[in-house]
Order: structure tokens, then C-alpha cells, then sequence
């Protein structure tokens, strides 16, 4: 069985001072970076987590969902631990990760039993097809309402798209929500907003296929 082939991705920008968020001790935060895994099985992977320095609160972030990443500030170019769980339980050691001033990408192999992941993916699909789901997104846009980008929604995918709830869940549909926070540097006219489902069953066009 070929090893599984994985590549940590390292996204860089520096921050003005003026624009960044200040530590707890009163350091500007000037450093925003992103870490993000990819591998060559995706269903492969089940979890990925960094391990920061002990400055950062929370100090360790476990990402269940590809593409695994996370994004943060510091004031000071860090190494993070990384460790990645398989489909098959085991937690595999990928070592010390340093945060450059630039993207980077490393790459790795791992020795894993692969056999599992189509067994896993097969018993998922048949217990999917008898189940009804939904999907509910929580976005933020800049500068875009929640009307115009259920219109946008609907003129490029040719989706049947609403903008307001739909009590019968037949739609999809675009619902503002205050719950869902802008972050610290979007403008002021940012607005948070759900993009939701209709009724889902099954892997076929109405379940996994019409959620692609």
C-alpha cells in the first residue's frame, strides 16, 4: 500500500500596526498566518491538531473538517506542533512546523492501511441513502445584502434560491442573522447571513449531489 502523501500549507500576511490586534501584555499581533493540510485521500484524514506556544488561549486547535485550518496573529514567528489522526485511530507525529514570513509548504509521508476509507465511505452512503439532512452555512460578504446575494446565488448555480426563510424547506434560502459576527476587519457594512438547505435525503441530486 503506498504511503499516504500529506502537504502542511502555510499562508503569510503582515500586518500594519495600526491594523493589528494587541496582545494581552500590549504587543501589536503583526503576524497573520493560516496553516491547512491536503493530502492525496481526503477521506483518509479524520483530524488535524496544532499545538501553539504556551502564550496562545486556547493553546491547542483540533480542525475536523478538510481543508483542517486554522488562522492567527501573533507578535513573534512561532514553530507549532502538528499532529494528524487517520481514519484507522492512530495519531501520527508530524514534529515542529515553523511559521515563515512567507507561504511555505512541507511534505510528508505516512504509513497508514488505507483499506478502510472506501469501507467507511461505502456504509456511509448506504446508511445516507434512507436519511433526510440539512445544511445550514454561516457567511459573511462585505458589502452585499443578503436579498442581492441570494440573487447573485441564484443566477450563477440556476438553483431555485430565496431570500427569507421557507417553512417548507422545498429552497434554498438566504436568512439574514445577527448571531453570525463580521471579524475585526471587515468594513461596517458587512453583513452575516445563512445560506440554508432545502429538505436533503440520500447521495442523489436531492441529497449529496444537489448539496455539490
Amino acid at each position: 500500500m503506498a504511503p499516504l502523501q500529506l502537504e502542511i500549507h502555510q499562508t503569510y500576511e503582515r500586518l500594519s500596526r495600526s491594523n493589528a490586534p494587541m496582545s494581552r501584555d500590549g504587543h501589536p499581533k503583526i503576524h497573520k498566518w493560516g496553516l491547512s493540510i491536503k493530502s492525496d485521500d481526503r477521506f483518509e484524514i479524520s483530524r488535524v491538531s496544532y499545538k501553539m506556544h504556551p502564550s496562545f488561549r486556547p493553546q491547542e486547535y483540533l480542525k475536523e473538517m478538510p481543508p483542517f485550518k486554522t488562522v492567527q496573529t501573533s507578535y513573534g514567528l512561532i514553530a507549532v506542533h502538528v499532529q494528524v489522526e487517520t481514519r484507522d485511530g492512530c495519531w501520527h507525529d508530524l514534529g515542529n512546523f515553523d511559521v515563515h514570513a512567507e507561504e511555505h509548504t512541507a511534505s510528508f509521508s505516512l504509513n497508514v492501511s488505507r483499506k478502510r476509507s472506501s469501507d467507511q465511505l461505502e456504509s456511509f452512503t448506504s446508511a445516507l441513502a434512507a436519511e433526510t439532512f440539512g445544511v445550514e452555512l454561516e457567511l459573511t460578504h462585505d458589502t452585499l445584502t443578503p436579498e442581492r446575494i441570494a440573487h447573485k446565488i441564484k443566477s450563477i448555480s440556476g438553483c431555485d434560491v430565496i431570500h427569507g426563510t421557507d417553512p417548507s424547506y422545498q429552497s434554498w434560502a438566504v436568512v439574514q442573522d445577527r448571531s453570525v459576527q463580521c471579524t475585526w476587519n471587515q468594513p461596517h457594512t458587512c453583513s452575516g447571513f445563512e445560506l440554508v438547505s432545502p429538505k436533503l435525503k440520500g447521495a442523489s441530486w436531492r441529497g449529496l449531489e444537489g448539496l455539490r
